[in-house]
C-alpha cells in the first residue's frame, strides 16, 4: 500500500501540472494575504496576526484539491490502466486509502511553505515575536483536518466519473455547497429553531472554531465522520464500477452505521482545548451557566456589518463568532442576525432606521478610511439589540468617538465581546436587580470618592451606602418563622478601609 501511496505522489509531480497546482495555492494565499488590499491584508488590518490566511485557505483549497483528486480514479478508468491494478494483490479499500493519502501527502507538502509566514508575522510585530503561537498549532491543525476531508470528498467524486474534467468541476461544486451551502439554508426562516443544528452539518460550523485554535472533541468526530462516509463512498464505487454489485451498497450502509455509532459513543466524552495563550476563547464558568440555563429564546440582532475597512471586518467577525459559540452552549435558545441598514438605497427610509436605533440606545461611529487615495468617511453602528420576552438591551461594542481608532482600541473591545453580552442577557434574564452594600464608617474611601465607580455599578445594580456602627445585623434581616437571618444584599463591597 506503501509504495502504493509514493506511487501517486510521484506521478502527481511528474508532469508541469503538479507544480503549477502547488505555487497556485502559495501565489492565491500570498496576494490575498500581502499584496491585494482588503480586509485580509495583514498590513491593512494593522494586526501581525495569521488569522487572515486562516479565514482565504479554504477557498482557495475548493481550486486546488479537484486538480489534485480529478485523476486519482478518472484518469485510470479512461486508459484501462485500473483494470491492471485490480490484478494486483491489493484489496479495493487500500486503493482508496493510498488514493487518498497520496492526494493528502501533495496537500500537506504545499502547506509546508506557508510555515514561512511565522517568522514574516514574528518579525512585523511591535515588539517583534509578538503572536499567538498556540493559536497558530491549533489553527494549522484544523487547516490539516480541513484538507483531509476535502481530499475524501474529492477521491470520492473521481471514483464516480470516468471524465477527469467532470470530476473536478462537480468536486468544486460539492465543496462549495458543503463548506456554506448548509449555512445559506439555515438563514431562511422556514427552518425555525432548526437552523443552528442545520447549520452544523456544514464544514464551515467545524472549521471556523479550529481556524482559531479552539479544538473541540464534536469537531474532530465531525471530520473524522466526514473522511471516513466518503472514502467508504469511494471503495463502494470502485467496486461497483468493476463488479456492478448492489451488495457493495449494503456494506457501504454497514460502514456508514458504524462511523455515526463510533461519532455518537465519542460524544458522550466530549471535551474542548483552547490553543490560545490567553486562553481568550474559553468562555468563563458564569457564562456557561447563564446559557445553559436559557429557557426561553433569547435573539441578538448586530448592527455591525458591511463594506467598510479591515479592522471594522475583524471586529464583526470575532462579533460573529462570539455569538456562535453562546448559540452552541444554549443548545438553540440563543439565535442570532446580522442587520445592514444601510443596504437600501431610500435615504429617508434609512434615516428612519438610524432615528429607531438612537431611541433604542445605540450609538454609532463616524470613521475615517482612504478609499482611492483620498480620505472618505462613513457610519458604522457596532452594536446590537438582545431581546428576550419582549424585552430588548442595548449592546455597545465599541465606545471610542474616535474616527481612526488603533489596533488596541479595536482588540479591547474584541476582548469585552463575552462580558457585553453576557451583562446584557443576565439583565434581561434577571427578575431582581441584584443590591450592593458600599460599607462606610470605618475609614473606608469616601462617598466622593467612589462616585464614578457607583456610578457604573447603578447602571445594573441597586447601590446602598450602608454605615455599619457596630451593628453588623444592618446587613441581614430576620424573617419571621425562620431560624436564621437572610442576607439584605447580594455584594458588600469595602473600599480601601
Amino acid at each position: 500500500m506503501f509504495a502504493l501511496v509514493r506511487k501517486e505522489f510521484q506521478a502527481f509531480f511528474s508532469t508541469l501540472l503538479g507544480y503549477v497546482v502547488v505555487s497556485m495555492f502559495l501565489l492565491l494565499n500570498g496576494l490575498f494575504l500581502w499584496v491585494f488590499p482588503g480586509e485580509s491584508n495583514v498590513f491593512d488590518a494593522g494586526q501581525a496576526s495569521l488569522e487572515s490566511f486562516f479565514v482565504i485557505a479554504p477557498w482557495v483549497l475548493m481550486i486546488i484539491v479537484p486538480a489534485i483528486t480529478m485523476r486519482s480514479f478518472s484518469e485510470e478508468y479512461r486508459t484501462g490502466t485500473m483494470e491492471l491494478l485490480a490484478t494486483k494483490p491489493i484489496r479495493p479499500m487500500e486503493i482508496v486509502g493510498a488514493k487518498f493519502l497520496g492526494a493528502f501527502s501533495v496537500l500537506l507538502f504545499a502547506l509546508l511553505p506557508t510555515l514561512l509566514f511565522i517568522p514574516i508575522i514574528g518579525l512585523l510585530g511591535q515588539p517583534h515575536w509578538n503572536f499567538d503561537a498556540g493559536a497558530i498549532k491549533g489553527s494549522y491543525l484544523g487547516l490539516v483536518l480541513l484538507c483531509g476531508a476535502f481530499t475524501s470528498i474529492g477521491i470520492t467524486v473521481s471514483a464516480l466519473s470516468k471524465n477527469p474534467l467532470i470530476a473536478y468541476l462537480i468536486t468544486t461544486v460539492v465543496l462549495v455547497f458543503g463548506f456554506i451551502g448548509f449555512q445559506a439554508l439555515a438563514s431562511f426562516d422556514s427552518f425555525g429553531t432548526w437552523d443552528l443544528v442545520f447549520s452544523q452539518l456544514g464544514i464551515s460550523a467545524h472549521y471556523q472554531a479550529l481556524s482559531r485554535g479552539l479544538i473541540g472533541s464534536s469537531d474532530l468526530v465531525y471530520f473524522f465522520l466526514i473522511v471516513s462516509l466518503f472514502l467508504l463512498l469511494a471503495r463502494f464505487a470502485y467496486v461497483f464500477q468493476r463488479l456492478r454489485s448492489r451488495d457493495q451498497f449494503v456494506e457501504w450502509l454497514l460502514g456508514t452505521a458504524i462511523a455515526g455509532v463510533m461519532a455518537w459513543g465519542c460524544s458522550f466524552a466530549a471535551f474542548q482545548l483552547d490553543f490560545t495563550e490567553e486562553k481568550r476563547f474559553t468562555m468563563t464558568e458564569a457564562t456557561q451557566s447563564l446559557l445553559e440555563s436559557l429557557e426561553e429564546e433569547v435573539f441578538v440582532t448586530c448592527y455591525l456589518t458591511g463594506d467598510y475597512p479591515a479592522q471594522w471586518k475583524r471586529l464583526e467577525r470575532a462579533i460573529r463568532y462570539q455569538l456562535e459559540d453562546m448559540a452552541a452552549l444554549s443548545e438553540g435558545n440563543l439565535r442570532f442576525q446580522f442587520v445592514d441598514i444601510y443596504e437600501i438605497d431610500d435615504r429617508q427610509t434609512i434615516g428612519q432606521n438610524e432615528e429607531k436605533l438612537v431611541e433604542q440606545g445605540l450609538n454609532y461611529s463616524r470613521i475615517a478610511f482612504t478609499e482611492s487615495g483620498a480620505q472618505a468617511f462613513k457610519t458604522i453602528w457596532p452594536a446590537a439589540l438582545i431581546s428576550y420576552q419582549g424585552k430588548t438591551e442595548p449592546v455597545q461594542f465599541f465606545r471610542s468617538e474616535m474616527p481612526e481608532p488603533t489596533e488596541f482600541m479595536i482588540q479591547g473591545s474584541i476582548n469585552a465581546l463575552e462580558y457585553e453580552l453576557s451583562r446584557a442577557m443576565r439583565k434581561l434574564i434577571t427578575m431582581e436587580r441584584p443590591r450592593i452594600a458600599i460599607v462606610e464608617g470605618h475609614g473606608e474611601l469616601s462617598e466622593a470618592e467612589t462616585a464614578d465607580f457607583v456610578m457604573d455599578l447603578e447602571a445594573d445594580y441597586d447601590v446602598f451606602n450602608v454605615r455599619i456602627d457596630g451593628q453588623l445585623n444592618i446587613l441581614s434581616e430576620k424573617i419571621e418563622g425562620m431560624a436564621r437571618r437572610l442576607n439584605r444584599f447580594d455584594l458588600a463591597i469595602i473600599a480601601k478601609p
